[in-house]
């Protein structure tokens, strides 16, 4: 049984196939953990993409069911932290719906502009040495370029691009901003930990991009606390801190 006056702590792990949720103590030894697959859609070659709808449904249901097995009582627990893969593309509208499908980090229908830029030693010299990434073609900056060609209609509707848990923390809290760690894998100058209209030029997009970027915070920051709609999705409490 929980011990009477002990705070705990929420982590969850938002995966390319599967949401772990884990609830734990104030020595950060699991009390409660909780699972779900996140499938991912391959029907098309080289694509690899998901519903941001399900991904959710996925986290809030790995939530609940940890909360559940821990036995705790939510008022208990102090805040929770969340995690995700890196690179992949999350389009958003200005109120925090998907525009379109979640595009996971293995999709690689974006190869040709990922080789183009590999190629192109002037331009990788720019995002390898402000961003510190080598960008894989499941990188959001090849991935909107892949976009603008092919469906530029989706990123007119778009408001942000996010990473994947971003997403996660946005049906939390309702806030839309990502972290200075997820956003090195995009257009962020570490040097100045401010997002880069020339990192955003060298992958040959346009400065229209720069509307997309999201606000940014430092890995530990509080960016919201968890809505009602959410609370009752997932077991928590409204209000609970959301880092």
């Amino acid at each position: 049984m929980p011990a009477p006056g002990t705070r705990y702590l929420l982590g969850v792990d938002v995966g390319q196939t599967a949401v772990k949720a884990v609830v734990h103590d104030e020595s950060l030894r699991p009390v409660g953990v909780g699972r779900r697959s996140s499938p991912v859609d391959r029907e098309v070659p080289r694509f690899a993409e998901r519903s941001q709808d399900a991904l959710w449904e996925a986290a809030a249901g790995a939530i609940s069911e940890a909360i559940a097995a821990s036995g705790v009582d939510p008022a208990s627990i102090a805040a929770v932290g969340i995690t995700g893969h890196g690179d992949g593309l999350h389009l958003v509208s200005a109120d925090g719906a998907p525009v379109g499908p979640a595009i996971t980090a293995m999709d690689s229908r974006a190869h040709v502009e990922a080789a183009e830029l590999a190629a192109d030693d002037g331009r990788m010299r720019v995002v390898l040495g402000r961003s510190g990434q080598e960008p894989t073609p499941g990188a959001a900056g090849n991935l909107l370029r892949w976009l603008l060609e092919h469906d530029p209609e989706r990123v007119a509707r778009a408001d942000a691009m996010l990473f994947c848990k971003d997403v996660i923390r946005l049906r939390l809290t309702g806030v839309v901003a990502t972290d200075y760690s997820d956003a090195t894998a995009s257009f962020l100058d570490t040097a100045t930990a401010q997002w880069s209209p020339e990192i955003v030029e060298a992958y040959g997009l346009p400065d229209s991009v720069m509307r997309l970027l999201p606000p940014l915070h430092a890995s530990g920051d509080v960016v919201g606390a968890v809505l009602p709609a959410a609370a009752a999705a997932t077991g928590l409490m409204a209000g609970t801190p959301v880092i």
